[in-house]
């Protein structure tokens, strides 16, 4: 009997042993498992903060590049009155370029490891925190914030899934100067005294005949004037907001369309937004005595029977101007990371104008009058261009 009982004693003995052992296999495996899994969840997880890092990079990349091509699309900011584009609307340009590039950027990243895949979905939006009244107090010259929202991480290896958000923000951006260039060239626009003497301009294109859109510097008298009147005083403008040494701007006369034939105030695309004010044109002269000032060349003296011949004022004719005026201000302060260009910041607009004068380029007859006679009071203005007196000054006729 106790043969017996020692067998199943034995017995028991083996099956526990057989348990213990099969048990500790299983955990040995299970825990293996674990941290092989653990060991891959904090390889992906290592994988996603490092896409993370790199959006940030990528936030600050795809500002740069929006406020480069923002800042050089050439908006009006001046259409015979200040009309630059509003903070918001520039806001709006700056967030859709800047998500736009966002998401180029973000195609690019691929999965480090071939059973490793990686699913990182595009941005919804981009937005900057700008203010206002910050803005014009210059508190966004050298730095300012933006975020990047909706863009989304999953990785995924082999049974193991982890998805993050992939939003940035309040990314601050350094050494971009472009809402000092804005506020600089919105303040221009808004003050600006440069076009007060394209009036005083116009007389300069009376002997040009007609340039319809076509460079001004056709007409060389009128080109020369608007450039020492209108484009200098545009560029000392400037350099007064500014008053930086590293932001240089220009300005160039480029674009003319002039008309001597008095022909009524159409609607053309000239501001690039259809059609101008009502107006058409800010200034209308006709000052009929001060026609003969620049008509008067010499009068003849002598006893010469020779008659002499005047062409003498009968009408006046108007100047009708319009034209456009290129601004370029160019930030040399940073270098800023680009695919293309030069690397500096260069802020381009357009400034366009319209004028009338009329009382000038006087229509012109002939009239003959013998030496002694006494010229008639409607020719007493007017220059000699014929006859034997030797003090004479002459010049040829004008065109039209």
């Amino acid at each position: 009997m106790s043969g017996q009982t020692s067998i199943v004693l034995l017995v028991f003995l083996i099956a526990a042993i057989a348990m213990i052992w099969s048990s500790s296999l299983f955990n040995q495996t299970n825990i293996r498992t674990r941290i092989n899994a653990l060991s891959e969840l904090d390889k992906m997880s290592t994988y996603v903060e490092t896409i993370k890092g790199l959006s940030k990079n990528l936030l600050q990349l795809s500002v740069y590049k929006a406020t480069y091509q923002t800042a050089g699309k050439g908006d009006v900011f001046y259409c015979n009155k200040a009309d630059p584009p509003t903070v918001n609307v520039v806001l709006h340009d700056l967030g859709f370029i800047t998500n736009e590039t966002f998401n180029e950027y973000l195609k690019k990243i691929e999965s480090p490891e071939e059973d490793v895949e990686m699913d990182i979905t595009p941005s919804i939006c981009a937005s900057f925190d700008i203010k206002e009244n910050m803005l014009y107090n210059g508190y966004y010259d050298e730095k300012f914030n933006t975020s990047i929202f909706g863009s989304t991480i999953k990785i995924k290896s082999n049974d193991n899934q982890i998805e993050s958000s992939n939003d940035v923000v309040d990314e601050t951006i350094v050494r971009d100067r472009f809402w000092l260039l804005y506020r600089g060239l919105k303040k221009w626009s808004e003050t600006t005294k440069a076009f007060e003497n394209v009036c005083g301009c116009l007389p300069n294109a009376c002997y040009c005949g007609s340039i319809d859109c076509n460079y001004c510097s056709n007409c060389q008298p009128l080109y020369e004037c608007l450039e020492k009147d209108v484009a200098k005083k545009i560029e000392k403008e400037l350099d007064e907001i500014f008053k930086d040494p590293f932001i240089e701007c220009t300005a160039e006369i480029d674009k003319c369309e002039l008309n001597s034939r008095g022909i009524e105030c159409e609607a053309n695309d000239v501001c690039n937004s259809g059609i101008l004010d009502s107006q058409c044109f800010l200034c209308s002269f006709d000052r009929k005595d001060e026609l003969c000032e620049n008509l008067m060349f010499g009068l003849a003296s002598g006893q010469d029977t020779t008659p002499i011949t005047y062409m003498c004022t009968i009408a006046e004719k108007a100047i009708k101007l319009k034209g456009g005026v290129t601004l370029a201000c160019t930030d040399t302060k940073y270098y800023i990371p680009l695919d293309s260009g030069d690397g500096f910041l260069r802020y381009i607009v357009k400034a366009y104008f319209s004028f009338e004068r009329s009382g000038i380029c006087p229509s012109y007859e002939k009239v003959e009058v013998l030496p002694g006679e006494e010229i008639p009071d409607k020719y007493k203005c007017g220059c000699i261009i014929g006859g034997t007196v030797s003090d004479v000054v002459s010049r040829p006729p004008p065109l039209g």
